[in-house]
């Protein structure tokens, strides 16, 4: 959790996929406090997590609405595109990260 004082300004999960590979989730940053960091420091605490704990790669899914969390954040960080899918009028967009 991303918090400013009593407030939760951000938040971000890790779920197992198997036992080489996490998948990044939740990551939400309220609006309030998106281009001010929160949402870098979660990364990487998610990815300090998954190297800890030995995973190789760690992957984040996302829909085509995301533009700034996949251009300003992901990709910034080392997420590469996969893949994507689409669903209806959006599409989800498949990033991994090779964990080195």
């Amino acid at each position: 959790m991303a918090v400013e004082g009593s407030a939760i300004v951000g938040t971000a999960g890790v779920k197992e996929d198997s036992k080489r590979k996490a998948l990044l989730r939740r990551l939400f940053v309220h609006p309030s406090h998106r281009g001010r960091g929160a949402g870098s420091m979660l990364v990487d605490t998610a990815l300090d997590f998954c190297k800890m704990n030995g995973y190789s790669y760690v992957n984040f899914r996302a829909t085509s609405r995301m533009k700034p969390a996949i251009e300003l954040l992901c990709k910034k960080k080392g997420f590469r595109e996969k893949d994507r899918y689409l669903f209806d009028d959006i599409q989800i967009i498949n990033l991994i990260y090779k964990i080195r």
